[in-house]
């Protein structure tokens, strides 16, 4: 938390989040949520903010070197636990551009070397192919789907899936046959990744869809 510089590379570098950038970390939320009104109130916004600077998560601002721009954040959610997740968001004019994967790619790394943390976690939804192409372009490796809406609620699980059953795609049915599960629980749950790092590098883990 006390490195004014925490990685950086050529393009980019990850520094410790600080109060000026507050309404920038509020749009990145608001850009990257199918609710933006939630964030019309000072509420949301200040409960957002503390999230941030919990004592427990640590966050890096995202920052283009060549005109000091944020980009976007990169975040461990709880330190407290014992597999660290990781999060990453970008404002929408910079998504689709490489930062996030030069982000990811400097931050996993870094963190290991100082934790010793060799395993981390991302949880992605599975509608979201961006994000999963993009674990896979870095070597994440899919291992499981994670209950993290329902939260054990297996009668709340199964009624949302019967409801939504038109909307499994391919993409889905193929991913549901990779980690051996029902194509509806893809409905129901969110996709978990995880890095490995050794040496100071991401391992490539990766099993590909076919997609």
């Amino acid at each position: 938390r006390e490195m004014d510089v925490f990685a950086e590379d050529d393009v980019i570098l990850l520094r410790n989040c600080r109060d000026s950038e507050k309404e920038k970390y509020i749009q990145v939320k608001r850009e990257n949520t199918d609710n933006p009104e939630y964030y019309d109130s000072e509420s949301a916004v200040d409960s957002t903010w503390k999230m941030f600077e919990d004592e427990k998560s640590f966050c890096c601002s995202i920052i283009r070197k060549r005109d000091n721009e944020f980009i976007g954040y990169i975040s461990i959610k709880d330190t407290k636990s014992n597999l660290w997740e990781i999060a990453i968001e970008l404002l929408q004019e910079y998504c689709h551009k490489g930062y996030g994967s030069r982000a990811i790619a400097l931050f996993l790394p870094a963190i290991s070397k100082i934790t010793g943390k060799t395993q981390f976690q991302a949880l992605v939804e599975t509608d979201n192919i961006p994000s999963q192409l993009l674990m896979e372009k870095l070597g994440a490796r899919l291992i499981d789907i994670y209950d993290y809406t329902f939260q054990g609620d297996e009668e709340a699980a199964t009624d949302f899936e019967e409801k939504y059953m038109s909307e499994i795609t391919e993409r889905m049915v193929l991913l549901a046959e990779q980690i051996g599960v029902e194509p509806r629980k893809m409905l129901s749950h969110v996709l978990d990744y995880r890095f490995f790092i050794e040496d100071g590098r991401i391992l490539n883990k990766v099993r590909r869809t076919g997609i």
